[in-house]
């Protein structure tokens, strides 16, 4: 779980897209299975301690999130329920139970289980707290993945 704000800019940042259109961007979710750690690798967004991701919209209505496995030896994918691939709360902490915030929701499964793509609306200025849940029995089990993230730019709305 991540405590600090963010500090570390991305390299490059995603394509700008066009106007009244979320943002598109990729996160790398890399695995260690040894240790039961993981980190986030991204050009897209800025990445602070303990894997805390920042969003900054600049007027435009949020992202779409792709967050894409890197750990080929051990196959751990994401499970095609969407309701256990993510769990989300308004409350920078990690949530342990079901459930996903309005403005934060799994919306698709793809690649086989390697990529989770999700929906940051990005409507309030908030930290808040999600478990990526990734299994490799199938969701006998499941490895759960809890950083922080703030939201810092709330109304976007165009006119």
């Amino acid at each position: 779980m991540a405590t600090k704000p963010s500090s570390v800019q991305p390299k490059s940042g995603p394509k700008e897209p066009a106007k009244g259109n979320p943002w598109k961007v990729d996160v790398l979710v890399v695995l260690d299975p040894a240790s039961r750690t993981f980190r986030f690798e991204t050009d897209d967004l800025p990445l602070g301690p303990d894997n805390e991701l920042t969003f900054h919209n600049r007027g435009y209505p949020g992202f779409i999130i792709t967050f894409r496995l890197k750990e080929p030896r051990h196959g751990y994918l994401f499970p095609e329920n969407l309701d256990e691939a993510l769990f989300s709360v308004d409350r920078p902490e990690c949530p342990t139970s079901h459930g996903q915030w309005r403005q934060f929701k799994a919306k698709a499964v793809t690649e086989n289980g390697k990529n989770l793509v999700v929906r940051n609306q990005n409507k309030d200025k908030i930290r808040f707290g999600f478990t990526l849940r990734v299994t490799n029995d199938r969701g006998a089990t499941f490895w759960n993945l809890d950083p922080i993230a703030g939201n810092e730019n709330g109304n976007w709305d165009l006119a």
